[in-house]
């Protein structure tokens, strides 16, 4: 208990009641936290986004060495494809005697 009387600890308790009994200082609180929310936010749809378009890369790099050129269609299909779509699409890969097999919603 009596950290809580220890000269930091006041300080810090007097700059809380300060800073929360400013308006405009509580104001600009919460434009950082939004601010920092934000960023966090776009970070993480960045990076989904960067591995969802990594994914497609490989499958199309794997694709075109096991079945040869891919034409625009399959590109395309790569391109607009969901994640699971992708998922799937990579383990059928790897049993998939031809490129269509790969596709085949069976």
């Amino acid at each position: 208990m009596s950290d809580l009387d220890s000269a930091p600890v006041q300080q810090a308790w007097n700059d809380l009641q300060r800073i929360s009994a400013d308006e405009e200082e509580r104001y600009k609180a919460l434009a950082r936290e939004r601010a920092l929310s934000d960023a966090v936010t776009e970070r993480n749809f960045a990076l989904r986004e960067g591995e969802h378009k990594g994914q497609a890369a490989m499958l199309r790099r794997q694709l075109t060495k096991r079945f040869g050129p891919l034409d625009e269609s399959t590109q395309a299909r790569l391109q607009h494809a969901t994640q699971e779509q992708l998922e799937h699409w990579s383990d059928r890969i790897l049993d998939a005697p031809t490129l269509s097999a790969v596709f085949d919603p069976h």
